[in-house]
């Protein structure tokens, strides 16, 4: 075991033997310099990437805007462009709102249904006896 402390020993000596003042300047202007720019490049790549997401993000949402929409802008424009007449935006448009009204209604009627309150029948039947 002391063999092996001696031949590190000698290795680290050896090293370090021709180690002068220029050489340790020159070591630690590499080692802080490259500290430097380490940190100035990973803060200017998180805020890249967080640009990035951003982008993403507000394009996704734009994109969902779009499809939640009642008035679709593109579908506006091919009927537009591919029909002419008067009343035919208007038209779809109280289609679109008609079938989204009755989408609402059926989901109204399911939710009263599942909710567990009495039907007319029901309270028909306690009436009678």
């Amino acid at each position: 075991m002391a063999s092996a402390m001696d031949k590190v020993g000698n290795v680290l000596l050896k090293t370090f033997e021709d180690f002068d003042i220029y050489k340790g300047i020159r070591l630690v202007i590499i080692v802080g310099g490259y500290l430097l720019v380490r940190n100035y490049v990973a803060r200017e790549m998180a805020k890249k990437q967080l640009e990035r997401q951003v982008r993403d993000d507000e394009r996704m949402l734009s994109d969902n805007k779009k499809k939640n929409l009642v008035d679709d802008p593109e579908t506006e424009k091919m009927a537009q462009s591919t029909q002419f007449g008067w009343g035919n935006k208007t038209r779809k448009r109280v289609k679109k709102q008609q079938e989204m009204l009755q989408k609402a209604i059926e989901q109204i009627k399911k939710e009263k249904k599942f909710a567990g309150e009495d039907s007319d029948e029901d309270i028909a039947d306690l009436l009678e006896d």
